[in-house]
């Protein structure tokens, strides 16, 4: 019985995880139906995820520039720690991505090219 409850609370937990790398597409699609239920969508469910794939994506492009440094590479930007990014910057850059390309850019490229726009390195 024990067991079981515990694999139930492993299975919560692996499917409440950010789905990293969402496709820009389906990303923007969330965010629209959140924006639709105005200050209700606080308490969604695709908030918290929203929130979560951003800041996974974050953390995965500051692993990923410290490792360029580490490496004598330079990286594709140099933003500051810590970054502050809006929900409004974070939905104009993604909305100016193509349609054409939403299916084929993830989060994590797209927050990596929009940081290389706005903190280029030197």
């Amino acid at each position: 019985m024990k067991r079981a409850a515990l694999m139930g609370c492993m299975v919560a937990i692996a499917s409440s995880a950010p789905a990293q790398n969402m496709p820009i597409n389906t990303f923007l699609a969330k965010a629209g139906a959140l924006e639709r239920q105005g200050p209700m969508a606080l308490f969604s469910r695709d908030y918290k995820l929203l929130q979560a794939e951003i800041k996974a994506s974050v953390l995965a492009l500051r692993a990923q520039n410290a490792a360029e440094v580490s490496s004598h590479r330079k990286p594709n930007n140099c933003m500051p720690s810590p970054v502050a990014v809006s929900p409004d910057d974070v939905l104009k850059s993604f909305r100016a991505i193509p349609a054409d390309q939403q299916t084929k850019l993830t989060t994590q490229i797209a927050i990596n090219n929009m940081m290389a726009k706005r903190y280029p390195c030197p």
